[in-house]
């Protein structure tokens, strides 16, 4: 019976733990929902009366139909991609192969043709799980060298314990990710123009690959073609950092499940420990 119990009682804790996170995780998009819906909402409304009301003002200053202006709309949106200069280049085409192997997907651009479409879905296949790969074992080895440095820094300050904790290597990884952030925003406020603020909101949506595509680098004055630097910048900055952006989350979710695999065996090491002295 003993033997029953503890062997359930694992699993109990995990289905708990299971449940728990289940919840926690709609609580959170509920939340969400809610304040971006209070945050949002009444600029959105603003937003289109305004429009509304300028595009009332420019038909009766043109006199154009609203056949007219959906031409005129197409156009311009079919444009928006073409600021940046020729997007299907290589310097383009190789800007978009990283936001769809590192699944950012800004959707500044998309290939137009068939042919395009359905290389597009096997290069994804196949390059989205090599990059996670590539990224997985780059972090681990950012995260060896930096628990190496750490503990050499240790060792020359004279500390008699150099052995490096969890708790450091989070630290260090939340610095990291601070730093590339900053720098980041302070190069792409430089080159784009944009705020501080826009420029860091930029960087944090790119390397956390979710890729709104409301801000994009190298869309403006044919900087695909006559900026290399800056191009040659930008996709450093992407690849270096999402590879540091990982390596923070893969020491967040190892500290996360190495708390997760405590829990069992705390729980259950004490019921050995009962089951041990009764067969003894």
């Amino acid at each position: 019976m003993s033997h029953r119990l503890l062997e359930s009682s694992p699993m109990n804790m995990q289905n708990i733990r299971t449940l728990c996170l289940i919840v926690c995780m709609l609580s959170y998009l509920l939340v969400g929902a809610a304040v971006f819906d209070a945050l949002e909402s009444e600029t959105e409304s603003s937003r289109k009366k305004m429009l509304e009301l300028k595009l009332s003002e420019l038909k009766k200053k043109y006199g154009f139909s609203d056949d007219d202006y959906r031409e005129i709309e197409k156009v311009v949106l079919q444009w928006e991609p073409h600021r940046g200069g020729i997007q299907w280049k290589f310097a383009g085409s190789f800007y978009f192969a990283i936001t769809v192997i590192t699944t950012i997907g800004y959707g500044h651009a998309a290939p137009g043709t068939d042919a395009g479409k359905a290389f597009c879905m096997f290069y994804a296949v196949l390059g989205i799980p090599l990059t996670l790969v590539m990224f997985q074992s780059l972090g681990e080895r950012m995260n060896a060298c930096t628990r190496y440095l750490l503990s050499r820094t240790k060792l020359c300050l004279g500390l008699r314990r150099t052995e490096v904790s969890m708790g450091n290597m989070v630290l260090m990884g939340f610095l990291s990710c601070l730093s590339v952030l900053c720098v980041g925003a302070g190069a792409f406020s430089y080159f784009e123009g944009w705020s501080f603020f826009h420029a860091y909101y930029y960087c944090f949506i790119t390397l956390t690959t979710i890729g709104f595509g409301d801000f994009v680098a190298l869309l403006k004055r044919e900087d695909l073609q006559t900026n290399m630097v800056y191009v040659a910048f930008s996709f450093l900055y992407i690849l270096v950092g999402l590879t540091v952006i990982g390596a923070f989350l893969n020491l967040v979710v190892l500290r996360f499940l190495t708390v997760s695999a405590e829990g069992p065996a705390a729980a259950a090491a004490p019921a050995a420990a009962v089951e041990e002295a009764r067969g003894g």
